[in-house]
C-alpha cells in the first residue's frame, strides 16, 4: 500500500508565516535597503579628503564592517527558516543561532554610534566630563546585556529559557531610548545657547539643529516600537522588524552627520566670501575691469582686514568650538 504524501497544513502556517517570519523576512529586506545606503554614505565620506582624526576616520570602516556581518548573518538565518525549515511546523520554537550572532554585531554598531555622539558632546562643550560620566556606564550596561541575553540563549537553546529572560531585551532597548533622547536633547541645548547675532552663524546652528533632531529621532523611534511590540506582541516576530533595522540606522545616522558638515557649513563661507568680494570693490575701484594691466591687487591692509574679520567670528565662537571645527572641513 502506497502512502500518501504529507499535505503541508497552510491554514496553521497562515498566522505564523504573516506575523512572525513573514515580518522577519520584510524586515532583512529593510535591513539590505538600508546597507545599501550605508555603503553609499561611507563611500562619499572616504571620497573626500577630511582633516578628522584617526578614530574618526575608522568609524565608517568599523560600522560598514559589523553591519555587513550583522545582515549576512540575518539572512542566514532567514534561508535556513524559510527554506530549509519550509512545511515545518515546529519551526516556530527552533532557536537559529545566527539570529542571535547577529545581535552581538548589532550591539556593537550601537555602542559606536553613541560613542560617537559622546565623543561630539564632548567636544561642543568644551570638553565637559559629566556628559561620557553619564553615557559610558549605560552604553557598557546595555552591551553587556545584550551579551548576556544572546549567550545565555544560545547555551540552553530552549524557547522557554528564552521568555524567562524577557526583560534583558526591556533593560537593552530602554537604555537606548534614553541615550538616544539625551544625546539630542544635550546638543539642542548646547546648540540654542549658541546662537548669535551673525547670520551664517544661526544658519549653521539651525541646520545643525535639524540634522541632530533628524537623525536622532529615527533611531529613538526604531527602539521605542521594538519595545511596543516586544510587550504587546511577544508571540510574534513584529518587533524584530524594528529591531532588525536600528543597527543601520544608527550607521546612517553617524555617516549623515559626518558626511553633512559642508552643507551644514555652507551659507558661512558663501557670505565670507561675498564680504571678501565686497571689500575688494569698494577698496579697488578698477577691480574687475576688462583691462588687467588697470586692475589693482588687494592691498595687504585688506588681506589683514578679511583675515582679522574672520579671526573675530570664529574667536568669538570659540566656546563650543563648533564653528571652527565645521569651518576646517574635519572634527564632528
Amino acid at each position: 500500500m502506497s502512502s500518501t504524501p504529507a499535505t503541508i497544513p497552510f491554514a496553521i502556517f497562515d498566522n505564523l508565516l504573516e506575523q512572525t517570519y513573514g515580518v522577519l523576512l520584510a524586515g532583512v529586506f529593510t535591513g539590505c535597503l538600508l546597507f545599501g545606503i550605508l555603503v553609499l554614505q561611507v563611500f562619499l565620506y572616504y571620497s573626500r579628503k577630511m582633516r578628522d582624526p584617526l578614530i574618526l576616520r575608522v568609524l565608517p570602516a568599523f560600522l560598514i564592517v559589523m553591519e555587513f556581518i550583522h545582515q549576512m548573518l540575518l539572512c542566514v538565518a532567514v534561508y535556513k527558516i524559510v527554506i530549509n525549515n519550509f512545511g515545518n511546523e515546529g519551526v516556530a520554537v527552533l532557536i537559529i543561532p545566527e539570529l542571535f550572532i547577529a545581535s552581538f554585531f548589532q550591539g556593537f554598531c550601537a555602542v559606536s554610534a553613541q560613542l560617537f555622539y559622546t565623543y561630539r558632546i564632548w567636544k561642543f562643550s568644551n570638553k565637559f566630563w559629566i556628559v561620557p560620566c553619564v553615557t559610558i556606564p549605560l552604553m557598557m550596561t546595555q552591551l553587556g546585556f545584550t551579551f548576556a541575553n544572546n549567550a545565555l540563549t544560545l547555551i540552553h537553546r530552549d524557547i522557554a529559557y528564552l521568555q524567562t529572560i524577557t526583560y534583558t531585551v526591556y533593560v537593552v532597548h530602554s537604555v537606548n531610548v534614553f541615550l538616544d533622547l539625551f544625546f539630542v536633547i544635550v546638543m539642542v541645548f548646547l546648540l540654542s545657547k549658541e546662537r548669535q547675532v551673525f547670520k551664517y552663524t544661526q544658519t549653521m546652528v539651525h541646520r545643525l539643529l535639524m540634522l541632530t533632531i533628524n537623525t536622532g529621532l529615527m533611531t529613538t523611534i526604531a527602539t521605542a516600537l521594538t519595545i511596543v511590540f516586544v510587550a504587546a506582541k511577544p508571540d510574534t516576530f513584529i518587533y524584530a522588524f524594528f529591531n532588525i533595522l536600528v543597527s543601520s540606522l544608527y550607521g546612517n545616522s553617524v555617516m549623515a552627520n559626518l558626511n553633512s558638515r559642508d552643507y551644514v557649513r555652507g551659507d558661512a563661507e558663501q557670505v565670507l566670501a561675498s564680504n571678501v568680494q565686497f571689500h575688494e570693490l569698494t577698496m579697488n575701484p578698477s577691480y574687475g575691469r576688462s583691462s588687467s594691466a588697470t586692475r589693482v591687487r588687494p592691498s595687504k591692509g585688506l588681506v589683514n582686514e578679511v583675515t582679522i574679520s574672520q579671526a573675530t567670528v570664529i574667536k568669538k565662537d570659540s566656546s563650543s568650538d563648533y564653528t571652527g571645527a565645521y569651518k576646517s572641513g574635519g572634527d564632528v
